[in-house]
C-alpha cells in the first residue's frame, strides 16, 4: 500500500519525514490488530494523509460532513471504480493536537490522569491512529465503541513511542 503525506497551513510546522515514519509505524500496527479479520483497509491501494489546520479541516469538514464545526479527524474511503483503484483519505488536524496536547486539561477525556507524559506529538499519533481504525472498519457512535477504539489507539502511540522519538515531529 501506497501512503502519501500532505502538509498544507498548519500554524505549527511539521517535520515531514518524521511524520511519514509514524504514519507507516501506525499504519502496520493498525494492519496487525487485524490481521485475522478482513477489513476494509486490506482494499486500499493507497491512503493519503493531510496534516492540515483549523480552516482547512473545518471546510473539509463541511464538504465531507456536511458539519460546520471543526473536528480533529475526518477519514475518507473511496470504493474501487472501473477506472481507479479503491483508496482513502485521513485529514489531521495538526492545530488542534497541537493544542490539546499542550495541555493536560483538554487530554483528561481521552487518557488516563496517570499518563503525565502526553504531548502534541501523542496526539497528533492518536488521531493519525484513529483515522487508521476507522478506515479498518471500527466505529466510535457509541460509548462501548469510542472506548475500544480509543484503548487500541493509545496502544499504538504508545508501541510507536517505543520504536521513534515522537519529539521530532513537531519542528520547533
Amino acid at each position: 500500500m501506497k501512503l502519501k503525506i500532505t502538509i498544507k497551513n498548519p500554524l505549527q510546522k511539521i517535520d515531514r519525514s518524521a511524520v511519514l515514519r509514524l504514519t507507516e509505524l501506525l499504519l502496520k500496527f493498525c494492519s496487525d490488530e487485524y490481521s485475522l479479520e478482513k477489513t476494509q483497509l486490506d482494499s486500499f491501494e493507497s491512503i493519503s494523509v493531510l496534516f492540515a489546520g483549523n480552516d482547512e479541516i473545518t471546510e473539509v469538514n463541511r464538504l465531507v460532513m456536511d458539519s460546520s464545526d471543526t473536528t480533529d479527524v475526518i477519514a475518507v474511503p473511496y470504493s474501487a471504480t472501473p477506472a481507479e483503484p479503491a483508496s482513502a483519505e485521513i485529514f489531521i488536524n495538526a492545530d488542534l493536537a497541537y493544542t490539546r496536547g499542550s495541555s493536560p486539561q483538554n487530554t483528561r477525556d481521552i487518557i488516563d490522569s496517570s499518563e503525565a507524559d502526553w504531548s502534541p506529538a501523542h496526539e497528533l499519533a492518536l488521531y493519525i491512529a484513529h483515522g487508521f481504525d476507522h478506515l479498518a472498519g471500527a466505529e466510535d457512535h457509541t460509548d462501548t465503541g469510542f472506548k475500544e477504539m480509543r484503548k487500541r489507539e493509545i496502544s499504538w502511540v504508545r508501541k510507536a513511542q517505543e520504536q521513534f522519538p515522537l519529539e521530532k515531529i513537531f519542528k520547533t
